[in-house]
């Protein structure tokens, strides 16, 4: 109890309480190795305030009282303001020009007057010690229960395949393009026959599947995707929540498609933005702030000003070239190389097992940054919602991707000739919505073409969606039964709650 009272164990809490209850939040997507850092790098942090503070106040006690006050408010700003958000008569102390000067004055305030006053602090700090330390425990403890219900849930959960079945395993390559839309959307909606891509796919054995999206979220079409069924409680202009699109990557993650390409002898490499079990993906774009420790830091104050203001600084008179430069450096333009790169690894490796290759391109996705002859858009506009509807430079970048895509197979055909080769989209062209619901369909028009190498392409309906593909993928090639479900799509609604 008298350590309690004399020293600031709060100063170590306070990162380890804001990182275990992110952890809470986002349960089963959060890497250690993020955890760790993260908790590392705000130590630190705090650490250097608290000298800097120090040298001023002349006073351990007083600094860390500071450094505390200092601590919450900018690793919790987001849930200040989201807080004051929801309360009607104080949604006005949400705003920036409110929240920030109230934090540097109030701040200014406590630390002169530290700095002229004398105090007793020791039950502060055993009030603060104690505090903290039982939000820590409560986390802890929540992590152990989430753990344990999230392990009997999809232990639950299984897909039967009969292995004996399978006569043939080929490497498989699954290139996702995301936000891709089928050929009737291009031609109705931006009047652009797309005529050369499916020539092509005809000229080297590919079979267009008639298929549409499920969902037009990439979360909620590949969770339906891998777990070869549609999502539970999530009906046509469902709003869903943030804590939706983590279950979403919980389901990804822990999908029991991989285990069964796995005992079928597959090495399953995954160029994607999601993990696989302990597959790790790629890692996540600046751009979309998703994604492990940005799940975390996303209510930080940097985080959440950079988000909600900072696109001031990356284009028009504001613009300033190294934040340019960073968010390129970690934009969809990066990850985009990655994913190729990857692509380009896998040739190189001789491996006794089959592969089944992830590959998750943000192509023709949103932001646009090339023009179809491949030249990059120095100005392109990351910030800019009306970019995301703008036809003419969609098409064009659109038009490159056919290029990569002509690219890619070419290479796969070369280096692994009896391979199977899947381009599929997880949904269509969606910033083209605006309000009308007679833009929806434009949304569930995607694109999927397959490559098998015994041409057995079974017949299908005249309308097949993504969540019985793999369905179709085992019944065709690894002489499973699966039955079909019925074709249906489900248009969500971001939840207004999200930031």
């Amino acid at each position: 109890m008298k350590h309690l009272k004399k020293i600031p164990f709060f100063l170590f809490l306070l990162p380890l309480f804001f990182c275990l209850h992110g952890a809470v939040e986002n349960f089963g997507i959060i890497r250690l190795n993020s955890f760790l850092k993260l908790s590392t790098y705000i130590l630190i942090g705090i650490a250097i305030l608290f000298f800097c503070i120090n040298a001023f106040i002349k006073n351990n006690s007083k600094t860390a009282i500071v450094c505390l006050y200092i601590s919450v408010w900018y690793l919790f700003f987001g849930a200040i303001q989201d807080f004051f958000s929801r309360v009607p008569n104080l949604f006005w102390l949400q705003k920036y020009s409110v929240l920030l000067p109230l934090f540097f004055f109030s701040t200014l305030f406590l630390i002169i007057f530290f700095k002229r006053n004398n105090f007793n602090l020791s039950k502060l700090f055993l009030f603060f010690n104690v505090l903290l330390s039982i939000y820590c425990i409560v986390d802890i403890f929540s992590l152990t229960n989430k753990n344990i219900y999230y392990k009997n849930l999809f232990t639950k959960k299984t897909i039967s395949f009969n292995t004996g079945l399978v006569k043939k395993n080929n490497n498989i390559y699954f290139m996702l393009f995301d936000g891709y839309p089928g050929y009737k959307s291009l031609k109705d909606s931006f009047s652009f026959s797309n005529d050369s891509l499916y020539q092509f796919f005809s000229n080297n054995n590919f079979k267009i599947l008639p298929t549409f999206s499920n969902y037009n979220f990439t979360y909620y079409s590949m969770s339906s995707m891998f777990n070869l069924n549609y999502i539970e409680n999530n009906g046509f202009n469902s709003k869903v929540t943030l804590e939706d699109f983590n279950e979403r990557s919980r389901e990804i993650k822990n999908t029991k498609l991989f285990s069964i390409f796995e005992k079928m002898n597959y090495e399953v490499k995954n160029y994607s933005l999601f993990d696989l079990k302990n597959n790790q993906g790629l890692g996540y774009s600046f751009a979309l702030n998703i994604g492990n420790e940005l799940l975390i830091t996303d209510k930080m104050l940097h985080s959440r000003f950079s988000k909600n203001v900072g696109w001031v600084f990356l284009n028009g008179k504001f613009a300033m070239p190294f934040l340019r430069d960073k968010n390129y450096k970690h934009g969809t333009n990066n990850y985009n190389k990655k994913v190729e790169q990857g692509l380009q690894t896998t040739f190189l490796k001789n491996t006794k097992k089959s592969q089944f290759v992830f590959l998750h391109f943000l192509l023709p996705h949103f932001p646009y940054y090339y023009d179809e002859n491949a030249r990059f858009d120095k100005d392109v506009s990351i910030s800019d919602e009306s970019a995301y509807a703008d036809k003419t430079k969609f098409i064009s970048y659109l038009k490159y991707t056919n290029n990569k895509i002509k690219e890619f197979v070419n290479q796969i055909i070369k280096y692994d000739s009896t391979a199977t080769i899947i381009c599929i989209s997880d949904h269509g062209f969606r910033e083209y919505l605006k309000g009308d619901g007679k833009l929806i369909p434009p949304v569930f028009d995607n694109i999927c073409a397959v490559h098998f190498p015994d041409s057995n392409y079974l017949p299908l309906s005249e309308k097949f969606s993504n969540v019985n593909f793999f369905r179709y993928l085992f019944n065709s090639q690894f002489n499973q039964n699966f039955p079909y479900l019925k074709d249906t799509s489900f248009f969500l609604r971001i939840d207004s709650t999200i930031n």
